[in-house]
């Protein structure tokens, strides 16, 4: 009986142990200083668009057009999808296409969009959609798409 007894003992020594270095490997994981357990879900991105510039353009010369572009998350990010559209002023797509970003945390990040030839004279809008596919989960989700006032091709 007192073998069962010992053993008994050892298996709860083992039992508590086991109990306590998990709590301690749970709070290692998610900050031991304020014990915040929202950090493993915790949104540190949001991606915005500030500002697109296009200068004068010609129908027989590519546009050079640019976007300001901000993270004022906490973290940096690469491989940001971003979708460039040129409108008409009808609001119907005549140009698009996808690229991607790397926005620094809290900056804003100056990106050359790519270069668009062959529009026809008229007046566009540049329509700049970031992290389309959602592929980062942001602080705020709805700031993300930014149309440009009108522009003229001559």
């Amino acid at each position: 009986m007192m073998i069962y007894m010992i053993n008994l003992i050892k298996m709860a020594t083992n039992q508590k142990t086991f109990a306590i270095i998990a709590v301690l490997v749970v709070l290692a994981s998610f900050g031991l200083s304020n014990y915040n357990t929202g950090n493993a879900t915790a949104a540190v991105f949001d991606f915005s668009v500030t500002s697109v510039s296009v200068p004068a353009a010609h129908s027989d010369s590519p546009i050079s057009a640019t976007a300001i572009m901000r993270n004022t998350g906490t973290v940096s990010a690469s491989f940001i999808s971003y979708k460039y559209d040129i409108l008409n002023p009808q609001g119907s797509v005549v140009f698009g296409t996808n690229d991607k970003a790397t926005l620094f945390a809290g900056k804003n990040t100056i990106i050359a969009l790519p270069k668009i030839g062959g529009l026809p004279a008229g007046n566009y809008s540049v329509r700049i959609n970031l992290d389309y596919n959602n592929r980062f989960h942001e602080l705020d989700e709805t700031n993300n798409i930014f149309v440009s006032k009108e522009f003229i091709v001559s």
